[in-house]
């Protein structure tokens, strides 16, 4: 359904009050170039912002389940557990990819799945689909 607005009346002559509709022309068009300004500056904020990948085993190239994966920014940090294949899927907030941020995985679960080396990825700012998998060495 199109929302169309009442015109606006000049009282003394039954016109249309040409001032007025010129203001609201300026309002609409400053709304509109700055979304565009503030998208163009620090991109656009996508609300399904999720970094994924995949751990693996080095040596035999599977994956690693039960590997804690977080998503590392200064005072922020969000963590999730690999599947049973090794895939990952952090849901994050939108604003973390406005800076650079680390993404970092760990042997949480001992020595049920072997015992691996921590490792820790760099995530440069803007990147929008972000995949980072790592291949992790086992602890002997």
């Amino acid at each position: 359904m199109e929302y169309s607005k009442p015109s606006v009346m000049n009282d003394r002559r039954g016109e249309h009050n040409g001032h007025q509709k010129t203001q609201e022309r300026h309002h609409r068009h400053l709304a509109t170039g700055f979304s565009i300004t503030l998208a163009a500056c620090y991109g656009p904020s996508d609300p399904d912002y999720s970094p994924s990948g995949q751990v693996r085993d080095a040596q035999t190239m599977e994956g690693i389940p039960g590997i804690e994966v977080c998503a590392v920014q200064q005072t922020y940090s969000y963590c999730e557990t690999t599947d049973t294949y090794g895939n990952y899927s952090l849901n994050v907030s939108p604003d973390i990819h406005y800076d650079d941020y680390q993404i970092c995985v760990e042997d949480i679960d001992g020595t049920e799945n072997g015992s691996y080396q921590s490792q820790c990825a760099t995530v440069e700012a803007h990147t929008e689909f972000p995949y980072v998998s790592f291949d992790l060495t086992s602890e002997k």
